[in-house]
């Protein structure tokens, strides 16, 4: 029972600790330079998903592979099978707590039509009394991306950008203020003969554009003005290819179709529900390994 309850000391309360830690203090720090303060302005796939990955590798590497250690594996990899292990159980709860608090600190701005956008300091969310999405005079961005473990998925995309008016007699002589985004995706196999991906590309042209011919989009509810991402540059990309571009003006907006009071969904309860379930599998996976006794015992003098 002594063994087991140093392993606990040493390596499971330290990594529960430390993973409340790094969530709590990274969001706070987000919150406060980013969010605030405005001291800067970062791309949001960095802030929200590749930077809670990369400290979350370092933080592990610096903390919890010296602890992993003291345990008795029995095949070589197991330990950085334990470590990629602890990297995602930090990581994933920081991501979601990310997006959690860019809805839930986002502001909402009433204007009575686009033409007002430029009038406000700019909020994340916005509400339009009156609107004119033109879906004849719009821009596209077509994307290939291939992804996924030996390079097996090839993700097809298509980006809309659609000029957005206080009403449609505006888009007969006037240049769009802002941008409404929609996108089409599929994944296809990236193992298909050259022949089979390109029909299946056109193919996905087809049914997306068939999908937009349909599409009503002023049943929006608010629009989310979009942060620097790698969204917003591809739809940025595509209201570039309209006519009614103007460089001086790229705001994009993706709509919102639920209440504004629901935008937080449910990520409070997923971050709860990640680090119950990350403390969980941790206890698991030290209850099946060892402590190596002679890494705790004290040095003789």
């Amino acid at each position: 029972m002594d063994v087991f309850l140093k392993k606990i000391q040493l390596i499971y309360f330290p990594f529960l600790f430390l993973s409340l830690l790094f969530v709590s203090g990274y969001s706070f720090v987000h919150w406060l330079l980013l969010v605030n303060l405005e001291f800067f302005s970062l791309d949001e796939d960095i802030v929200n998903l590749w930077l809670p990955q990369i400290l979350s590798w370092l933080l592990s590497i610096i903390y919890i592979r010296p602890r992993l250690k003291r345990l008795k594996f029995v095949k070589d990899n197991s330990r950085f099978f334990y470590l990629l292990i602890a990297v995602q159980l930090m990581a994933v709860p920081c991501i979601v707590a990310q997006e959690y608090l860019k809805t839930t600190t986002g502001k909402l701005t009433q204007l009575a039509s686009i033409q007002e956008l430029y009038l406000h300091k700019n909020t994340q969310y916005y509400q339009l009394q009156q609107s004119y999405i033109d879906k004849t005079q719009i821009g596209l961005q077509r994307s290939l991306e291939v992804t996924g473990k030996h390079s097996s998925h090839l993700n097809m995309a298509l980006y809309i950008a659609m000029p957005i008016f206080a009403e449609r007699a505006d888009s007969w002589h006037a240049k769009a203020l802002a941008w409404y985004g929609k996108v089409y995706q599929q994944e296809i196999s990236n193992r298909l003969e050259p022949n089979e991906k390109e029909a299946q590309f056109k193919a996905f042209l087809a049914k997306s554009l068939n999908e937009f011919n349909e599409l009503d989009p002023q049943s929006f509810v608010y629009l989310e003005r979009l942060a620097p991402s790698s969204l917003r540059s591809e739809l940025l990309s595509a209201a570039q290819k309209s006519p009614l571009y103007q460089a001086e003006h790229q705001t994009i907006f993706m709509p919102k179709f639920e209440p504004f009071e629901a935008r937080n969904g449910h990520k409070l309860v997923w971050i709860f529900i990640w680090f119950v379930v990350g403390a969980l599998v941790w206890f698991v996976l030290l209850l099946r390994v060892n402590l190596d006794e002679k890494s705790v015992k004290p040095r003789r003098k």
